[in-house]
């Protein structure tokens, strides 16, 4: 990841702020949580850089686990998160679903996995439907990520 500068015009000495980062797939930023002073020793603010780079993706990852599949399907949240926040997310749930299938199929419904099964079919052929049509490079290369990962 590179960092994002926003420059502010009279600052004590005159240095820049970073307010969020560019990661180097594909074109994604990951706001911070709040603007950050590049004062000081660069091994000082570097780690600063890094501790208000783990909040943020923290913040971002608790929202995109409050917000997986509620306001939209999956195929369409998918572009809403950074791509550590949106595999961890879905990571998160494949693992509460497959444990509720499982637990339904313990207690007796023979169909249970079945059900979840086709329910993970029908998302691949949504995120399929997805790439076929006309993507953004960035959106294409985070489906991708995806698709591998979840392999």
């Amino acid at each position: 990841m590179r960092i994002s500068y926003a420059f502010v015009d009279k600052d004590v000495d005159g240095r820049p702020i970073a307010t969020g980062l560019d990661a180097c797939v594909g074109i994604e930023q990951v706001p911070f949580h709040k603007p950050l002073g590049l004062l000081g020793r660069v091994e000082e603010y570097l780690h600063d850089v890094i501790k208000v780079m783990r909040e943020s993706l923290s913040r971002i990852l608790q929202k995109g686990i409050q917000d997986y599949e509620v306001h939209k399907p999956r195929h369409l949240w998918l572009n809403d998160y950074p791509s550590q926040c949106m595999l961890v997310t879905t990571q998160v749930y494949f693992t509460q679903q497959l444990e509720t299938a499982l637990a339904q199929a313990e207690a007796g419904d023979k169909d249970a996995l079945k059900k979840y099964n086709q329910k993970q079919v029908d998302q691949l052929v949504k995120l399929i439907t997805l790439v076929q049509g006309d993507l953004d490079k960035g959106l294409r290369q985070k489906v991708v990520i995806y698709w591998v990962y979840v392999r």
